[in-house]
């Protein structure tokens, strides 16, 4: 059985053009009834972890890599999943209470997100399974992600053929240069958004369609279909 393999996740759309290139990331998808899973290989020449950070602490502050999963493409109920190196996790539940469209930059308008933006940290997904380890190039992350909560708004308790859903895959990838200075985030995502907000760009994800292989095939974010709230 194989999985759907996605190389080179891209820059963040406000990268800093001097920035460092990206260190190469590849994501590898597979489902089956129950579960979606998701393994990332991360290069890495320096992974920042404190080991510091607890269960549903602010992971993003580290080397993190996030999945972000929209049942039913709407943009008004998802989830984020997020696995530091040593694999500690944090699942958060978004819902909106408000219609949302995106803006020209691809985020959901601020006005919107202070007022109809509910994100909820206590949630926890029951059966999430979620690993890490090192590798001689870096690290690797690798979730199984149950499938009754991301489906529940489509009336369904499992996956199945010919079902797509609306995903995000993001990498943060902090740099600390030689000299001391500040640290550079490198932020990688399937379809580029603006740095530090996947979270804010449900619009901007892209789509996996369920095959009877058991291999999802990760459509381009361009090709995504259009959906209305």
């Amino acid at each position: 059985m194989s999985a759907a393999r996605i190389d080179g996740l891209r820059p963040a759309l406000d990268a800093v053009p001097d920035a460092p290139d990206p260190q190469p990331t590849a994501v590898r998808v597979l489902w089956n009834e129950n579960f979606l899973y998701v393994a990332f290989d991360c290069v890495d020449d320096e992974v920042f972890h404190t080991g510091t950070l607890r269960h549903d602490a602010d992971l993003y502050k580290e080397d993190v890599v996030e999945v972000f999963l929209d049942g039913r493409g709407d943009g008004r109920q998802f989830v984020e999943l997020q696995v530091a190196p040593d694999g500690t996790n944090l699942d958060l539940m978004y819902v909106y209470s408000a219609d949302v469209r995106p803006g020209a930059d691809g985020r959901i308008d601020a006005a919107i997100i202070r007022s109809d933006r509910w994100g909820f940290r206590e949630w926890e997904m029951d059966g999430l399974r979620t690993a890490a380890r090192r590798t001689p190039s870096g690290w690797s992350a690798e979730l199984a992600i149950p499938a009754a909560p991301v489906v529940r708004r489509l009336g369904l308790s499992s996956l199945e053929a010919g079902l797509s859903l609306r995903a995000h895959f993001v990498r943060y990838d902090h740099l600390y240069p030689k000299d001391g200075g500040d640290y550079v985030l490198i932020q990688q995502t399937w379809n580029p958004v603006l740095t530090g907000n996947p979270h804010n760009s449900p619009f901007q994800m892209g789509t996996l369609l369920l095959l009877p292989s058991a291999a999802p095939t990760p459509l381009p974010p361009e090709a995504k279909p259009e959906t209305t709230p």
